[in-house]
């Protein structure tokens, strides 16, 4: 172990110290093989190639069918290795290239040999070329050696056609990479009865390892680990910064939650106040239209009657109609009040769910269906007794007779004569109803007007009694959401600040340490 060799395990050491808080387990494993590989001086060979190259079989005449101790890999177990020429250098039998997966990835980094196996059926396809780029030279494996298997299958005349022009497709791709280009022909199945090939093969692995320059080898696999470990740390700041934002942003959010539950309780008992408004505007509306037809369908009953008993009929049959009318209207929209204040509850309940994310259930026991309680109005109206024209009649219809008894028969005077009496009982009738009727019509009115106002303000007092009872409940509901929210919004905000600066702290120590590892490359 050279000077060079031990200035790396010293970084391995300073390492493993400075990040041991804060390492994975798979870069600590990584170093860790590292770290063996220098000190036991191992050789890594792994044989990479498409699924029945034969790599297998090329691995076995190797070792000359020779029962060799296996070496399983603890981090990926389909890989297994089988130690060659020497104690130290072991070979490795790799997947099939289509079945790398990013954990085979990262084992093939660790390599330092590849022995790639072409099938020369097909030999450097798209995938085959891919791989070198991709899985080999990118990760720092720059020593390989090419082989096309299976040459027994090929003409003897086109073998070395078939050689030259792969040797220069492998010339033109990786010129720029590989140290050296050498494509060695194999049978692998007739390798052991010709062995000039395989030895060529072996003599070619002996060459290359001697020629590593181990200290500056393993100086460029450390680097990669570090890579690696670089990148994991660069991507979990990325992901700590995420996360500051995210939090920022969340505290704004709580702290305006906050600010609103004011507004919130602003905001409910203005949308009742408007709520009853327009309930009792609506109730207006349909009394109002109750009236003018009530009104109008009394004023041509009163019109249109002319018996002698007007005053019964007025006092007794109008009013008790239009008592009938205002109870059968009350109890035909009771209803519809009852279903405006449940929807009004439920619009409530509707506002607190969508500001507070809860579950509500509002205590509306009051608005169990029941009539709208209406004062017996006393309509009344006096009316003079038509029925007495009769006698009044009868008293003209004698004074007529006297006189005309005390003029005489031959004296003509513009008189009335006794067969015209009923016509006169009639005409006068007539007249006075008339005069009645005038002064009972504003009455009426008068009469029905005062009973839709009372009405009115026995329903608009109604209505707002339960209002109020809903607004009280609605906001008693409020306030207890709003303290339970208070609560949450203060735990809530606690921990996301404890969070914001644990996540600020790791920020920090995390660029300190990008830092110390860049300086630590750097030393390479």
């Amino acid at each position: 172990m050279d000077e060079q060799d031990i200035f790396i395990l010293d970084e391995i050491n300073f390492v493993n110290e400075e990040f041991k808080e804060i390492i994975n387990q798979s870069i600590k494993q990584k170093i860790l093989d590292l770290e063996d590989d220098i000190k036991s001086n191992i050789v890594k060979i792994i044989v990479v190639g498409e699924t029945k190259s034969g790599k297998s079989t090329f691995i076995n005449v190797m070792l000359e069918n020779k029962k060799i101790l296996t070496i399983t890999n603890s981090l990926t177990p389909e890989i297994t290795g089988v130690k060659y020429l020497e104690p130290n250098v072991i070979l490795f039998d790799i997947p099939g290239i289509p079945n790398i997966d990013e954990e085979m990835s990262d084992f093939i980094a660790q390599a330092d040999i590849a022995v790639l196996i072409f099938d020369s059926s097909a030999p450097l396809k798209r995938t085959e070329k891919e791989f070198i780029e991709d899985k080999l030279i990118a990760l720092g494996i720059d020593q390989i050696l090419f082989i096309i298997n299976k040459m027994d299958y090929i003409e003897e005349g086109e073998a070395l056609e078939l050689l030259t022009d792969v040797k220069n497709k492998l010339k033109k791709y990786f010129i720029n990479n590989l140290h050296h280009i050498n494509l060695f022909p194999l049978s692998a199945t007739e390798a052991l009865d010709k062995l000039e090939d395989l030895d060529n093969i072996k003599a070619e692995l002996s060459r290359i390892i001697s020629n590593i320059n181990w200290p500056k080898r393993y100086q460029l696999k450390f680097h990669m680990i570090l890579e690696h470990f670089k990148a994991e740390l660069e991507q979990t700041a990325f992901g700590y910064q995420s996360r500051l934002k995210s939090l920022i942003k969340n505290i704004e959010q709580i702290k305006l939650k906050q600010r609103q539950q004011g507004i919130y309780r602003t905001e409910l008992i203005e949308y009742i106040i408007i709520q009853e408004k327009t309930i009792l505007a609506g109730i207006y509306k349909d009394l109002s239209l109750f009236r003018e037809t009530l009104t109008m369908d009394m004023l041509e009953i009163v019109t249109s009657y002319n018996g002698a008993d007007f005053k019964d009929f007025v006092e007794q049959h109008t009013c008790g109609t239009i008592k009938k009318n205002i109870q059968r209207w009350t109890c035909n929209y009771s209803p519809k009040v009852e279903s405006t204040l449940v929807k009004l509850a439920q619009d409530l309940k509707n506002i607190l769910v969508s500001k507070f994310e809860e579950n509500i259930i509002l205590d509306n026991h009051y608005l169990n269906k029941h009539e709208i309680e209406i004062l017996d109005s006393d309509i009344s109206i006096q009316v003079k007794d038509v029925s007495k024209l009769s006698m009044q009649a009868g008293i003209i219809s004698a004074t007529v007779a006297g006189a005309l008894a005390l003029i005489g028969a031959n004296m003509v005077l513009p008189c009335i004569s006794m067969a015209a009496m009923p016509t006169i009982h009639q005409k006068l009738l007539e007249g006075r109803l008339k005069e009645i009727k005038a002064k009972v019509r504003p009455e009426l009115t008068i009469s029905i007007d005062q009973s839709i106002e009372q009405l009115y303000s026995d329903i608009s007092s109604n209505i707002r009694d339960r209002i109020n009872q809903l607004k009280l409940i609605a906001i008693q509901c409020y306030e207890q959401l709003a303290t339970e929210r208070s609560e949450k919004l203060a735990v809530h905000l606690n921990k996301t600040i404890e969070e914001k600066i644990y996540l600020e702290n790791g920020v920090q120590n995390l660029e300190y340490k990008l830092l110390s590892l860049s300086q630590i490359m750097a030393r390479r």
